[in-house]
């Protein structure tokens, strides 16, 4: 079990038997800027790295599907351009209260990103698959960019299983009071084939709350679980671990992957590590020649009036 701030998430693959060749990757990712000291005299040590406030976290479930071994690292891949996108190119402006539509357009970049990735990684296969689930969290904001395969849920107290953001009919009957449509662009469902236009990334903005659940599914676990089963298990309680081994299904055939994030509390910004000027490092022996040096210089005379 991991604890992010308030946040108890957990994710869990369990790989599959069958033929193809199927594989899952998964990420789970706490985001704060950082920078390494080499010397200061500030109130930090020589050689620490000193933290600013958590900008976000990042679930991420790439689904793939490979028919041929060559083509087999897809999702691999496709998660490894997702996170190295987080890390050294997205914009730390839209974390930090960026606006909504600047923090969707980076999360279909950090998609496009990865297609693009997956199709130069395999040139001219013609079985790969990836359909990535990404959720990003910057407390209350939600972000999720979904391209199909997998499912995404979530769970809030006694009421129904929300799922997000698949398809007009959900939208229609909560959509307008959880989220709004923010991005509907090209994505990538079979990306080296290069058929754009099967999938799409669609990114979605919601609010949260203190107790809802996260809950993020591949394909082969989504199969296996239908959504009153998933939110029969939410609604049981337990950990993110705990839920998470719950929620692989019995099938063996393809991988299962499955993240748990639980909001425990009021989200607060983790304060930034404040450095302070350390003492004076002048020696004694150095302080005392120093008051000897300028004991007997004179003192300015007061000026005279009149």
């Amino acid at each position: 079990m991991t604890r992010i701030d308030n946040i108890d998430v957990h994710g869990l693959s369990i790989a599959g038997s069958g033929p193809g060749g199927d594989s899952d990757s998964f990420a789970i990712a706490d985001l704060a800027k950082s920078l390494h000291v080499h010397q200061t005299n500030l109130d930090t040590e020589d050689g620490d790295r000193v933290h600013g406030a958590n900008q976000g976290h990042l679930f991420l479930i790439a689904d793939g599907t490979a028919q041929i071994p060559s083509t087999s690292g897809a999702s691999d891949e496709a998660a490894r351009t997702i996170v190295d996108y987080f890390l050294g190119e997205m914009p730390w402006h839209h974390l930090a209260g960026g606006r909504p539509d600047d923090v969707a357009t980076a999360l279909v970049d950090a998609v496009e990103n990865a297609r693009q990735e997956v199709a130069r990684s395999a040139p001219g296969a013609s079985g790969a698959r990836c359909a990535p689930t990404l959720a990003f969290v910057n407390w209350p904001d939600l972000y999720v960019a979904h391209l199909g395969g997998g499912q995404c849920y979530l769970q809030r107290e006694e009421e129904p299983l929300a799922l997000l953001p698949e398809g007009d009919e959900h939208e229609r009957s909560w959509g307008d009071g959880l989220g709004s449509a923010l991005h509907l662009v090209d994505g990538f469902w079979n990306a080296v084939r290069g058929n754009r236009a099967a999938r799409a990334t669609r990114v979605r903005h919601f609010l949260l709350r203190a107790g809802d659940q996260l809950v993020l599914l591949s394909d082969g676990a989504a199969r296996d679980r239908n959504a009153p089963e998933v939110g029969r298990i939410l609604r049981d309680g337990g950990t993110a671990e705990q839920l998470c081994g719950r929620l692989i299904g019995a099938s063996t055939e393809l991988d299962q992957t499955v993240i748990v994030a639980r909001f425990l509390a009021e989200a607060k910004s983790a304060d930034p590590v404040v450095a302070h000027p350390r003492e004076s490092r002048l020696s004694t022996a150095a302080a005392q020649a120093l008051r000897e040096l300028t004991r007997g210089v004179a003192q300015p005379s007061p000026a005279r009036t009149g």
